[in-house]
């Protein structure tokens, strides 16, 4: 199950997190715990494990014209602490950010 985090306050930061394996399932679990929100940019943080094309193309299909930027890691530190080979994700709220990539 993913991990979910919105920081206190009114600010919209949604903050997910995946430990699954398959890299399909992991996107799957990270739009189940960010929400339905009008996102306006995400950035994913991944473990090599992921294949980046895969990602790229499911990222896409979950998140459907919301520009996405990442990078690889060598261990991700989510809303539950330190996981290796997870994906994690911080979405911004159309309103209120400005990010531009």
């Amino acid at each position: 199950m993913a991990r979910a985090y919105r920081p206190p306050g009114a600010c919209g930061i949604c903050v997910a997190a995946s430990a699954l394996s398959s890299t399909r399932q992991a996107v799957g679990e990270l739009k189940t715990g960010l929400g339905g929100a009008d996102f306006q940019h995400i950035i994913v943080f991944f473990a090599v494990d992921h294949d980046a094309a895969t990602l790229n193309q499911a990222l896409a299909e979950a998140f459907p014209g919301v520009p996405v930027s990442g990078c690889t890691t060598a261990g991700e530190i989510g809303p539950a602490g330190m996981m290796q080979g997870g994906i994690l994700a911080i979405a911004f709220p159309r309103h209120g950010f400005k990010v531009h990539s």
